[in-house]
């Protein structure tokens, strides 16, 4: 790696930048994103499928979430889970809320 042009200084030609926090499109943010995502789930009480790791549970409040990239999907026993839920993920992310999923992954929903 080099550093881009016009931002070196003097006498640190040399020096390789750290990246300190992941940028979108780039080749290490999805490994980053993975691991915040997977250590604020663990620390908020879910457990990881073993054969799917990007699907999630949690046994006390019936909940489970699937991921897929940046899109999460929460399937609850309550309504009011389902608000705590998205309160834990808007206290670390700015979250947009689409309302109640009609399709994932070419998959046709319904629910009552």
């Amino acid at each position: 790696m080099e550093q881009p042009e016009g931002f070196s200084t003097p006498g640190q030609e040399s020096w390789v930048w750290e990246l300190h926090k992941g940028l979108y499109g780039m080749c290490q943010s999805g490994w980053i994103w993975n691991k915040q995502l997977n250590s604020a789930m663990l620390a908020w009480g879910f457990t990881h499928l073993m054969c799917e790791w990007c699907v999630y549970y949690h046994h006390m409040a019936t909940n489970v979430v699937a991921i897929h990239i940046n899109n999460i999907l929460s399937i609850t026993s309550s309504k009011e889970e389902n608000a705590h839920f998205k309160t834990q993920l808007h206290s670390k992310w700015t979250i947009l809320d689409l309302s109640d999923v009609k399709f994932a992954l070419s998959i046709g929903i319904s629910h009552d």
